[in-house]
C-alpha cells in the first residue's frame, strides 16, 4: 500500500501536513480542532506496512501498525501549528506511538525502544556483504539505503584513522559524508548507539571482495522492529551491491574484512547468498528456479528487500535470504573454517576483529570471486 500523495490540494508551502503513527487501532472518525479561516481535515485511519514508517520511528517506537494524516490549509502560523501538533501527540498517546510534520518537528510518546549501555566485553553482532570488488561505486545511493532501513549506521563521526575529524553534521551531512568515502582507502566511521562501526571498502584490498559491514550491540536482536529493520537492510545491501554472500552474525566475526576465503561454517541469524553461489548451491538454486518448497526467499530490488512474487524468474542471477532455523545446506568444499590453537580453541577468539590468518581457506572457490584460487 502506498501512503497517498496529497500534492493535489496545495503546494507544500500553503499546507501543514501531520502524520500520526500509532501502536494501535485510534478512532474511525478522529475530529481535528475546528480553527477559522484554515480548512483541517483528517484521512482515515490506515494500516501501514514497515517499509512505510519512518525508520527513525519504527525503530524507536514499538509496535507501529497505523497511520492517520492530517491537513490544514492554508499553512498555518506558528501559534496555529503548536496546537495542531499537540492534539496529534495526544492522539498518538492513546496507544503509543509518534506525530510528525512534514518538513518539521517529530515527537515520539509512550514508552521508547531502548537498549542497555554495553560494556567492553558486551558481545556484538555483525552485519556484512561482499561482493566483487568495484570503484565506480554509489557511495549516495548506499548512504540513502543505510538511511532508510537502520539510520544509527550512519557515521556521527568519521575520518581516514581513529583520529576522526569529520563529523556528519558539521562535514555536510550525506554529500560530505559521500566525498568522503568516495576517496577510497579504509576510512574509520563511528555510528549512533546501539550501532558502533561502519566499514565501506568497494573496491576491496589487494586479492580482497568489496566489503560493507556494521557492528552493533547484540541486544538489538532481540527487540522486533530492529530484526525485521537490519534483516531488512542486509537483503537491500545485497541486491545493492550484487553481494554472492552477506550475513547477520552475533558473537565473533566469521570474515576478515574484506578477506574472502569462503562461505563461514556459521552461517548467522540470517544470510542471503547469491553471485556464482547460487547455482552451485541446490538450496539457493530451488529458490531461484521458484520451487514452492524451497526454504529461502529470492531477493529484489524492493523497498522490502523480497522480489515481488510476480517477478519473471531470473536464471542468470540472483540473491536468496535465509533466516534460523531454515538454512541451507552447503557443501564443505565451498566453506572456509576457523583455525585452531595447539589448545584446540578459536584463533583470535575474544580478539574483537579476526585476521585473514585466522581462516583456512575453502577447497573451491567460485571462478568469478577468486580468479579461480583455492586452497586448504
Amino acid at each position: 500500500m502506498e501512503i497517498e500523495n496529497k500534492e493535489e490540494l496545495a503546494p507544500e508551502a500553503d499546507r501543514l501536513v501531520i502524520r500520526i503513527w500509532t501502536a494501535g487501532r485510534v478512532s474511525d472518525d478522529l475530529r481535528p480542532p475546528r480553527i477559522v479561516g484554515y480548512d483541517i481535515s483528517a484521512e482515515p485511519e490506515k494500516t501501514v506496512t514497515p517499509e512505510e514508517v519512518p525508520a527513525e520511528i519504527w525503530l524507536s517506537v514499538p509496535g507501529i501498525t497505523r497511520l492517520t494524516v492530517i491537513t490544514a490549509v492554508p499553512r498555518p502560523d506558528r501559534t496555529v501549528s503548536a496546537r495542531l501538533f499537540e492534539y496529534a501527540l495526544k492522539v498518538a498517546g492513546i496507544t503509543g506511538g509518534a506525530a510528525e510534520e512534514i518538513g518539521g518537528r517529530r515527537e515520539n510518546i509512550g514508552k521508547s525502544v531502548s537498549f542497555p549501555l554495553p560494556g567492553p566485553y558486551s558481545e556484538k553482532l555483525f552485519l556484512g556483504v561482499w561482493f566483487p570488488p568495484r570503484k565506480d561505486f554509489d557511495y549516495n545511493g548506499l548512504i540513502k539505503l543505510i538511511g532508510e532501513c537502520v539510520p544509527h549506521i550512519l557515521p556521527v563521526r568519521y575520518g581516514p584513522d581513529e583520529n576522526t575529524e569529520f563529523t556528519f553534521e558539521g562535514n555536510g551531512g550525506a554529500g560530505g559524508l559521500a566525498a568522503f568515502l568516495s576517496e577510497g582507502g579504509f576510512p574509520v566511521c563511528y555510528g549512533r548507539f546501539p550501532a558502533t562501526n561502519l566499514f565501506v571498502c568497494p573496491a576491496g584490498g589487494a586479492g580482497h571482495a568489496g566489503h560493507i559491514g556494521a557492528v552493533l550491540s547484540a541486544g538489538v536482536w532481540k527487540n522486533d522492529e530492529w530484526r525485521y529493520a537490519l534483516k531488512r537492510l542486509l537483503r537491500r545491501l545485497a541486491v545493492f551491491t550484487d553481494a554472492f554472500f552477506g550475513q547477520i552474525v552475533i558473537g565473533e566475526r566469521r570474515v576478515a574484512g574484506g578477506c574472502w576465503k569462503g562461505i563461514p561454517v556459521m552461517l548467522g541469524e540470517a544470510c542471503v547468498i547469491g553471485g556464482p553461489y547460487a547455482r552451485l548451491i541446490p538450496d539457493c538454486a530451488a529458490v531461484l528456479d521458484g520451487d514452492a518448497e524451497a526454504k529461502g526467499r529470492r531477493c529484489g530490488d524492493t523497498p522490502s528487500g523480497f522480489a515481488d512474487e510476480d517477478e519473471v524468474k531470473n536464471e542468470a542471477c540472483g540473491s536468496v535470504f535465509f533466516e534460523e532455523p531454515l538454512g541451507p545446506h552447503i557443501d564443505s568444499a565451498y566453506l572456509s573454517e576457523t583455525r585452531k590453537n595447539i589448545f584446540g580453541k578459536e584463533v583470535g577468539a575474544g580478539r574483537g576483529y579476526p585476521l585473514e590468518s585466522d581462516f583456512t581457506s575453502a577447497r573451491v572457490i567460485p571462478e568469478e570471486i577468486s580468479g579461480g584460487c583455492s586452497g586448504a
